[in-house]
């Protein structure tokens, strides 16, 4: 969420309330039009693609309320598009054990897209996950490029891709 959905960071909120999504925290640019489309396109749907969200904070009144907050398109709130949400203390290790048991999907069939090159994307692709690094937060161009390079290595049914971080500069 922090620095890849929204900004900025929920640490860096210095206030005792909740913060207002769209006055104190907002939506990437290209993250709305991300979400929009995940929550409109119906191919998302049919292909039974489920979408989740993992982040390491101590705030999560802060981060669930944000989600139930933001719409991905009219009507539909954040938190209804990430059915799965592991917004927790903690370990990302911990946060993607518990999204494979709800998803039931293993590692090398997920893709996790985050800003933190060293400590998220580090320890999560050794777990075998696929991951894209976003360092300015996520965009449309990594989202595409980064689906693609997902899709076409499945497609090759190459077991060498578990555990890659894509760049910017790979894709």
């Amino acid at each position: 969420l922090d620095n890849t959905l929204w900004t900025p960071e929920l640490y860096q909120i210095r206030q005792r309330t909740v913060p207002k999504a769209g006055k104190d925290i907002w939506l990437f640019e290209d993250a709305r039009s991300i979400v929009y489309d995940l929550a409109t396109n119906p191919g998302w749907k049919d292909s039974g693609t489920q979408f989740a969200v993992a982040s390491r904070t101590d705030k999560v009144d802060w981060a669930e309320s944000l989600l139930r907050k933001f719409e991905a398109s009219p009507g539909v709130c954040l938190a209804e598009l990430f059915a799965h949400r592991e917004i927790i203390r903690g370990s990302k290790r911990k946060h993607f054990e518990n999204l494979k048991a709800s998803t039931g999907l293993p590692f090398n069939e997920m893709l996790f897209f985050d800003d933190d090159l060293h400590l998220n994307l580090g320890e999560i692709s050794g777990m075998g996950v696929l991951c894209c690094h976003c360092p300015r937060g996520m965009s449309t161009q990594l989202f595409t490029m980064a689906l693609d390079k997902y899709s076409e290595m499945k497609q090759d049914s190459q077991e060498a891709w578990m555990g890659i971080i894509l760049s910017p500069h790979d894709l």
